[in-house]
C-alpha cells in the first residue's frame, strides 16, 4: 500500500439507497474517513437535511461482474489515501447521461470497456469538504464480461485493482453502500451472470 493510510471511526451518518424501481431505504453506515472530507446525515429518508444550503452532485457508476469457472468475480479498486476499498464511479461530465459516465469511469479507472447494463440502483450521501456542504447521488449500472481481464488502475488515484469473490468483495468495500449496491446487482444476474453463456 503506498502512504501513509488515514484512519476510519465509527460514526452514526445515514445515507438513502434507492433500488432499481425507485423506492429508497434509509441505511446507517459506521465507517468515516477522519480529516477533510465529513460525511452529514440525511434525514427521514430524504436530502432534506442538507439540500437547502447544499451544493448538488450527479454521479454515475457500476459493479462490473465477470464469469470464471468458480464463480463470478468483482472488479474492485484500492485507494491508498485515505485507504479504501470502493466501485468505480465518479461526477458527470457536461452533456454526458448517467449511462456514458458509467462506462467512461469503468474505463478511466479500471482500464476495461464494457457495455453498460441495466440500472441497479443509486445512493445519495452528504459530505463535508472545503468548509462547504455537497449532497451527491450516484447512480449504479450493472456491467458484465465473458471472463475477467487485465485491469489497470488509475495511477493518480488508485494503487490496486482486483478481481474478488463476492463475499470478498463484501467484505472488503469500505462504504456500506457500495456494499447494498453489490448485493442488489448479485440478485440482478443471479449465477450464472446474465447475458453470459454457459
Amino acid at each position: 500500500m503506498r502512504g501513509k493510510r488515514r484512519t476510519f471511526h465509527q460514526a452514526r451518518d445515514h445515507l438513502l439507497v434507492r433500488g432499481a424501481g425507485g423506492g429508497g431505504r434509509e441505511s446507517t453506515y459506521g465507517r468515516q474517513e477522519a480529516g477533510r472530507n465529513r460525511r452529514l446525515p440525511l434525514g427521514g429518508g430524504r436530502n432534506t437535511a442538507i439540500a437547502r444550503d447544499s451544493i448538488s452532485l450527479q454521479s454515475a457508476g457500476a459493479v462490473v461482474i465477470a464469469r470464471t469457472p468458480g464463480g463470478l468475480r468483482l472488479a474492485l479498486l484500492h485507494r491508498g489515501r485515505p485507504g479504501e476499498w470502493r466501485l468505480p464511479k465518479g461526477k458527470l461530465k457536461e452533456g454526458e447521461s448517467h449511462r456514458e459516465a458509467a462506462r467512461r469511469e469503468v474505463r478511466e479507472e479500471l482500464g476495461v470497456v464494457v457495455e453498460i447494463g441495466e440500472r441497479i440502483g443509486e445512493t445519495c450521501y452528504g459530505y463535508e469538504q472545503g468548509g462547504r456542504k455537497f449532497s451527491k447521488t450516484v447512480v449504479f449500472y450493472l456491467a458484465c464480461l465473458p471472463e475477467p481481464v487485465i485491469l489497470t488502475p488509475e495511477a493518480s488515484t488508485f494503487d490496486e485493482a482486483r478481481w474478488v469473490a463476492p463475499a470478498e468483495a463484501l467484505r472488503l468495500l469500505t462504504w456500506e453502500n457500495e456494499q447494498q449496491m453489490v448485493q442488489q446487482a448479485l440478485q440482478a444476474v443471479g449465477e450464472p451472470c446474465a447475458g453470459l453463456s454457459d
